[in-house]
C-alpha cells in the first residue's frame, strides 16, 4: 500500500524490477534476482533521518515537540540541557528506550523518565554519563511514514566532542535541520560548524525559532543569510522557516473553542510550512534518490543477462570465435589464480596506503582532541574540571565514527578497482558492514524501521542494529543503502559484485576502555593533575589505536583476497563449463540447435523490451528529480 508522501513513481518501479528479477531467476542468475529483491524491499518502505543541530538553547527540542505536537515530549526547561542524542520515531505506543554502554540493547524506561537520562545534571556535567542516546517511539502523524528527528546536544563548547559526532553523523543522514532563534544573528562556532559541514551534507534546512518574542527576526534572517554567503556559501541558496513554537502549542490549546483563530495561529506559526518541508522534499528526496538507484542496480542486471544470452547465442550459431575467446579466458584466469598474481601485491600495496592514511588522520585527530582539552583548561573556568572529561568521551567516539566514515569509503574503492581490472562482473555484493562497536557507535545509521514488525519492549523502529543490505528484509532508515549501491556503480559495473564487511569489533574495548579514563578524570580536583591525565590518556590512546586499525585493515584484505579468490575459482568453473557446451553444441544437430537459437533470441527480445521500458522509467525519474 502506497503511503501518503509515497514517491509517484514507487509503484512503476517496484513493478519493473519484480518483471527484471523474474526474467534474472528464470534465465539463471538467481543471485542478481535475489538482490533486486531485497533491494525493492529496502527502497520501498525506507524512510529518511533528519539530524537536528544547534547551539544550547536554541529551540531545538522545543521546536521538535511542536512538530510532533507532544508540548512535554523532549526537555526545554531553562535549567535544563540535553546532553544525549535523542531519537524520534514512530511507534504505535508511547516507548522510550535508554542505550548505554552498560546496558547497549537497551532498557526500557517511562517517558517521563527521559529528562533523567538525557539531560545534564544540576552541577554541569552528565547525570548519566553511560548513556549514548535514548530512543523515544510515539504515533505522531509526522513521523507515521518514517521520519527520524535526533535531538542533539548543543554545538559550541570549548571542546567540541559533541560537535566531532555531529560533523561525523551528517553524511549518514538524509538532512540537517539547523536551527537559530530570532535574538541574534550566527554565531561563530555555528559558523564554523556550517563551514564543516558543507563538506558533509548538501541536504539542509535552517528554522529561525521564536519569531513571536523577537520582532525584529527578519533582520536577524537577513544578517544570517549573508553571513552564510561569507562563511559557509555551500548552504547560501538553502531554504529558510521562521516559525514559532509557542504558537504551535498556543492553537492546539484553542481549537476545541476556537476553530478559526487556532487555525489562524497554526498560520502564524510557519510549522506547517516546515512540516510540508519534511514530508514533501525531505521524505519524497530520499526516496527519489533510492529509486534511481534501483534503477541503476536494474540497468546493470540487465546487461549481465544481455551478455549471457548473447554468448549462447554465439555458441548455438557454431560461432568460430567463441572458442577461441573461451580458450583465451581460461589462460587469464589460469594467471590470476596463481599465487604470485601481480593483483595480490597490487591489493597489498592499497591496503598499505588505506592504513597510512587512517593512521595520519588519527594522530591529527588525537592532537586536536588534546589541544581543544588543553585550551578549555587553560582558559574556562572551575567548570572545565567536569566538562572536559565529559566531553573527551564524545571526542573519542566522534574519533571512531570519522575513521568507520574513511574506512567505509576507501575500502569499496578497493574493491571496485581490483574487481574492474580483474574483470570479475559477475560477483555477487555485500554491502560495507558498518558494524561500530557499542562505545562508539554515536548516531550510526544501521538502522531498520519495520512498520509491520509488532511492538515489544524495545522500540521496533529503531533497532539500531549492523545491517546486511542484500539479505536482511524490512525498511532501511536513511539513504546509506542506496548511496554504497550508488557508490559502487558509479565507479564500475564490477564494484556492484565485491563482498566486503568492515568490521570494527576491536574498537569496543578500546573506546569503552578509553570513555572510562575519561570518566575517571572527571573526579580529579587539580587543573595540573587533570591536564596530566588527559595527556597520558589521550598518549595511550595513540599507542593503541594503530595496532586497533593495522588489524581491521588486514581484516579487510584477508577478506577480500578471499572473496577473489572463490569468485575466480568460481568463473573458471563457469568457462570450463561454457567451453565443454560449445563442443557439445557443435556435434549436436541442427534440428535440435534451430529451436534453441529461437529460445534465446525470444529472451534477448524480452530482456530488449525491459531495457526500453527501464530507460523510460529512468527519463521519468530524472524529470523529477
Amino acid at each position: 500500500m502506497r503511503r501518503g508522501t509515497d514517491h509517484p513513481l514507487t509503484d512503476a518501479t517496484v513493478d519493473l524490477m519484480d518483471q527484471i528479477a523474474a526474467a534474472a531467476r528464470e534465465y539463471g542468475r538467481p543471485d542478481s534476482a535475489d538482490l533486486l529483491v531485497d533491494e525493492v524491499r529496502v527502497t520501498r518502505f525506507a524512510g529518511s533521518v533528519v539530524v537536528v543541530v544547534g547551539e544550547q538553547k536554541r529551540g531545538k527540542s522545543s521546536l521538535i515537540n511542536a512538530l510532533l505536537d507532544r508540548p512535554g515530549l523532549l526537555p526545554v526547561d531553562a535549567d535544563v540541557a540535553t546532553d544525549t542524542r535523542i531519537v524520534v520515531g514512530y511507534a504505535p505506543e508511547d516507548v522510550a528506550t535508554v542505550i548505554s554502554t552498560d546496558d547497549p540493547q537497551g532498557r526500557q524506561i517511562p517517558l517521563d523518565e527521559l529528562t533523567r537520562y538525557a539531560a545534564l545534571g544540576t552541577d554541569g556535567t552528565p547525570a548519566h554519563p553511560n548513556v549514548e542516546r535514548v530512543e523515544v517511539g510515539i504515533p505522531a502523524p509526522l513521523l507515521a511514514d518514517g521520519l527520524i528527528l535526533i535531538d542533539t546536544p548543543g554545538i559550541g563548547a570549548l571542546v567540541t566532542g559533541h560537535t566531532t559526532v555531529t560533523l561525523a553523523t551528517l553524511p549518514r543522514a538524509d538532512a540537517l535541520l539547523f536551527v537559530v532563534n530570532g535574538a541574534t544573528e550566527l554565531t561563530r562556532s555555528e559558523l564554523a560548524f556550517l563551514g564543516e559541514a558543507t563538506r558533509r551534507t548538501r541536504a539542509v534546512v535552517f528554522v529561525l525559532t521564536r519569531t513571536d518574542t523577537f520582532p525584529h527576526w527578519p533582520e536577524v534572517l537577513e544578517r544570517n543569510r549573508h553571513l552564510l554567503r561569507e562563511h559557509a556559501p555551500g548552504f547560501a541558496d538553502a531554504p529558510w522557516f521562521a516559525v514559532s513554537a509557542r504558537l504551535r502549542h498556543l492553537a492546539q490549546q484553542e481549537a476545541a473553542v476556537d476553530p478559526q483563530g487556532a487555525a489562524q495561529l497554526l498560520a502564524d506559526s510557519g510549522t506547517e510550512v516546515l512540516i510540508a518541508e519534511l514530508r514533501l522534499r525531505v521524505l519524497l528526496r530520499g526516496r527519489h534518490a533510492r529509486l534511481v538507484g534501483l534503477a541503476e542496480t536494474a540497468a546493470a542486471v540487465l546487461a549481465d543477462l544481455e551478455s549471457d544470452q548473447r554468448q549462447r547465442l554465439r555458441s548455438l550459431s557454431a560461432d568460430a570465435d567463441l572458442l577461441a575467446a573461451l580458450s583465451a579466458r581460461q589462460a587469464e584466469l589460469a594467471t590470476l589464480t596463481a599465487p604470485e598474481a601481480p593483483w595480490r601485491s597490487k591489493l597489498a600495496e592499497r591496503f598499505t596506503d588505506l592504513l597510512a592514511e587512517l593512521r595520519t588522520d588519527a594522530d591529527a585527530r588525537i592532537a586536536t582532541l588534546l589541544g581543544s582539552a588543553q585550551a578549555a583548561l587553560r582558559d574556562g573556568g572551575r567548570e572545565a574540571l567536569t566538562s572536559v572529561p565529559a566531553d573527551l568521551v564524545e571526542g573519542s567516539r566522534g574519533l571512531v565514527l570519522e575513521l568507520e566514515n574513511l574506512i567505509n569509503v576507501h575500502a569499496p574503492v578497493i574493491a571496485v578497482q581490483l574487481a574492474g581490472e580483474l574483470g570479475l562482473d559477475g560477483l555477487t555484493a555485500r554491502r560495507v558492514d558498518l558494524r561500530a562497536p557499542a562505545g562508539a557507535r554515536g548516531l550510526a545509521p544501521d538502522l531498520i524501521v519495520d512498520q509491520a514488525a509488532p511492538t515489544g519492549t524495545r522500540l521496533p523502529q529503531l533497532p539500531w542494529l549492523p545491517v546486511d543490505w542484500t539479505t536482511r528484509a524490512g525498511p532501511q532508515l536513511g539513504t546509506i543503502a542506496a548511496r554504497t549501491a550508488a557508490g559502487y556503480r558509479q565507479l564500475g559495473p564490477a564494484g556492484r559484485n565485491v563482498a566486503l564487511a568492515v568490521g570494527i569489533g576491536a574498537f569496543v574495548a578500546l573506546v569503552a576502555g578509553a570513555a572510562a579514563m575519561f570518566g575517571r578524570l572527571a573526579h580529579q580536583q587539580s587543573r595540573d593533575r587533570l591536564r596530566a591525565q588527559v595527556e597520558q590518556t589521550l598518549r595511550q590512546l595513540a599507542g593503541e589505536l594503530p595496532q586497533v586499525l593495522a588489524s581491521t585493515v588486514d581484516d579487510l584484505h584477508r577478506e577480500l583476497v578471499t572473496q577473489v579468490e572463490q569468485r575466480l575459482d568460481g568463473v573458471r568453473a563457469e568457462v570450463d563449463s561454457e567451453v565443454r557446451r560449445v563442443l557439445t553444441d557443435r556435434a549436436d544437430s541442427e534440428s535440435r540447435l534451430g529451436p534453441q537459437r529461437d529460445e534465446v533470441r525470444h529472451r534477448l527480445s524480452r530482456l530488449q523490451t525491459l531495457g526500453e521500458d527501464l530507460s523510460a522509467l529512468r527519463h521519468r525519474l530524472d524529470g523529477q528529480g
